[in-house]
């Protein structure tokens, strides 16, 4: 098998279509729509709905806000007709944007007029919900128990939400007949080194990513056994047949066979990791040393001991710098050894490790990371480190040093005609004093 016929083998499975045109089928007592993405479900029920008001007796428009409720309100604002009405959308429960849909862009008094009724469900938030939730609202409405009950979903969800369907009323006095339609049943064809979507009647804009429709097929095997009655029990039990899990095994990339370009590059990314290292202080010491040159004075004594001025003579004041630098750099390479499965590593202290550890939905399938990583080392992928620049800050400490020297004073005096001259030398203790402050700049270098 190649993986184009694994993926529509598995869609075709998952879709569980039962009815194949709503235009020619016998009238039905009551269709549940399950909100999602896919918008071209909506539009093609209600375009059904306004040819042939009488094939339904009721109409259930269902879904609360859950998990997904965001894809929904992504899909009507980039939708070329439901756009405009993506501000009212948003917020809304699904069933109600459901509703909006209908009754700005269909004609709902020609629907209800020709006898088909509108409830609406808001509060489900997962396929059983669904289930449970639409069952009460048709029986408070008072709605005799339908015997036929047709389920719109999702194609990559509708085998599981019939079997919640088939869940909710076992046990029922009346247990209807369910019947599952998806409007379309997705399938694809290989295109270079990945896969392209082939559906008749709708816009590849209206459909899913290809590779969330790859992640919803590859996790919705395990969500049928999970949901099961041999795990929560929410689901009817479904037959899984061998070919379909014989599907999902070569679908995944375990086993290296047609790997497509999203699978390479969701390995290069599990196998990469990111090492954050410590920032980088570089410190700048700008050291400003002040001397003040003494102050010399002459004090002259004239003949017989007369006083003449004091003359002062002051000198010029020289500043003297010294510019100390000491810097900071990092002296060691951080290697990183991977080990597949790892559990997301960080360390409060520096340098700061990232290591993936969270594999696509449609790994789901391998037992475990490990082996999904030898999966991935099968296509081809290597354990990759990116290590990015550190990140450096500027410390500039500003020191002004003042030093006030000895003071000398000169005493010259004359007496009986003779010179005579004697020196008075007056030493004062050398006083220091530091002034410091610190300016911080701070540059970031981000890797590119």
């Amino acid at each position: 098998m190649n993986q184009e016929s694994d993926v529509n083998l598995l869609a075709r499975f998952l879709a569980h279509q039962q009815v194949g045109d709503l235009s020619t089928c016998p009238n039905v007592d009551c269709i549940v729509i399950c909100a999602s993405a896919v918008l071209h479900q909506a539009t093609a029920l209600f375009r059904a709905l306004e040819s042939r008001p009488s094939l339904a007796k009721t109409l259930v428009l269902c879904g609360g806000i859950g998990h997904s409720t965001p894809l929904i309100y992504e899909a009507v604002a980039r939708h070329p007709t439901y756009s405009s009405l993506a501000k009212e959308a948003d917020g809304l429960p699904e069933a109600r944007v459901l509703q909006l849909i209908l009754e700005r862009h269909f004609h709902v008094s020609a629907i209800t007029g020709g006898g088909c009724r509108i409830l609406v469900e808001d509060s489900s938030t997962n396929c059983g919900a669904n289930a449970r939730e639409s069952k009460k609202v048709l029986e408070r409405d008072g709605a005799v128990a339908p015997k036929t009950l047709v389920i719109v979903q999702d194609p990559t969800m509708a085998l599981r939400t019939a079997a919640a369907f088939e869940k909710a009323y076992a046990g029922s006095d009346a247990v209807p007949r369910i019947v599952s339609f998806p409007v379309f049943v997705p399938q694809v064809r290989a295109n270079s080194d990945d896969l392209e979507f082939v559906v008749e009647d709708a816009e590849v804009s209206e459909l899913w990513e290809m590779r969330r429709f790859l992640d919803l097929l590859m996790g919705e095997l395990p969500r049928l056994k999970r949901y099961g009655p041999d795990g929560t029990g929410d689901i009817a039990r479904v037959v899984i047949p061998a070919n379909a899990e014989e599907a999902h095994i070569y679908m995944g990339p375990s086993n290296c066979m047609n790997p497509t370009a999203s699978a390479k590059r969701d390995c290069s990314s599990f196998f990469e990791a990111t090492v954050t290292p410590c920032p980088i202080t570089q410190s700048e010491t700008v050291t400003d040393t002040e001397i003040a040159i003494p102050t010399i004075i002459y004090d002259i004594r004239g003949p017989g001991g007369v006083l003449v001025p004091t003359i002062v003579v002051d000198t010029t004041i020289t500043q003297v710098w010294t510019h100390t630098e000491t810097t900071v750099v990092a002296t060691e390479t951080d290697t990183v050894t991977i080990i597949p499965g790892l559990e997301l590593r960080a360390y409060k202290e520096c340098p700061f490790t990232f290591i993936p550890s969270i594999a696509p939905t449609y790994a789901s399938y391998c037992r475990g990371l490990r082996a999904y990583s030898s999966a991935c080392s099968c296509l081809g992928a290597t354990y990759r480190t990116t290590t990015f620049p550190a990140r450096y800050f500027t410390e500039t400490v500003y020191e002004t040093k003042t030093t006030t020297p000895t003071t000398t004073v000169l005493t010259t005096g004359i007496a009986d005609g003779t010179y005579i001259t004697t020196r008075e030398v007056l030493v004062d203790v050398t006083s220091t004093v530091f002034e410091s402050r610190t300016e911080e700049v701070t540059t970031t270098i981000t890797a590119g």
